[in-house]
């Protein structure tokens, strides 16, 4: 179970830096105000408060108020099918997919690399990563599975901590090698967009635009059927071979 704030506080543990820094020049700004050029200091202290209450205000209503965790745009089903979680280090969606596909095969891989995945806040995120050891390691060029074997694969706020742009579109392509040809993709996340820039200023750089995830996808060969906005702030891909759509 989830408590009453535990997406604000994922968001606050995984980003405490920037938080820390964020409290930090607001106090001095404060300070300064009595100094000189009270204007301008109070100017900047109350963008950096409101900056601060606005990403915390957003996390709470996407992560905490809405229905974000029980995937209503994913429909449930009874048959066997194979399924492919993959994440970076952190995963709060496994209790879920479970629920939703009761009689499946779960396979769970973590594609963590901190040679190349430099993001301080994935190493922050793992201390709370796969309680029960479920998830195997991999390299995103090369995943550890057969062709055409999983029937649904699950990238749920991960698939933007690949940074490198060649590095994201090889590991797509290996998506596309091991899903079948009447298989589903879900890509889950935030953008760099307008709404995501008010709620979370320049940390909004930290997502991927819309149009990069679509020449992502295209160089892979996957088809987006349909984008489901949960929220303003996110958005939910679901993928298929090319020429496989229904």
């Amino acid at each position: 179970m989830r408590s009453k704030f535990q997406g604000v506080k994922n968001i606050i543990q995984f980003n405490q830096d920037k938080y820390f820094l964020g409290v930090f020049v607001f106090l001095i700004s404060l300070i300064l105000s009595r100094v000189g050029l009270q204007n301008v200091f109070l100017v900047i202290a109350s963008l950096v408060f409101l900056s601060i209450l606005l990403s915390l205000l957003v996390s709470y209503w996407v992560y905490d108020c809405r229905d974000l965790y029980e995937l209503n745009y994913i429909p449930s089903s009874l048959e066997h099918l194979n399924i492919l979680q993959i994440h970076a280090g952190f995963d709060e969606m496994k209790p879920t997919l479970e629920k939703k596909f009761p009689n499946s095969n779960f396979e769970i891989i973590d594609f963590y690399n901190p040679k190349i995945h430099t993001e301080k806040s994935i190493a922050i995120a793992r201390k709370k990563n796969d309680k029960d050891g479920r998830a195997k390691p991999s390299n995103t060029d090369k995943l550890i599975y057969n062709d055409n074997h999983f029937d649904k694969i699950f990238l749920l706020f991960s698939a933007h901590e690949i940074r490198n742009d060649k590095e994201r579109t090889l590991f797509f392509k290996e998506i596309n090698r091991i899903l079948k040809l009447d298989g589903e993709v879900y890509v889950s996340e935030h953008l760099r967009n307008l709404p995501n820039f008010f709620a979370y200023n320049i940390g909004f750089l930290h997502f991927i635009s819309k149009s990069k995830w679509r020449k992502t996808f295209q160089e892979a060969d996957l088809s987006i059927i349909k984008e489901v906005k949960t929220t303003p702030f996110i958005s939910n891909f679901i993928l298929t071979k090319n020429g496989c759509s229904p």
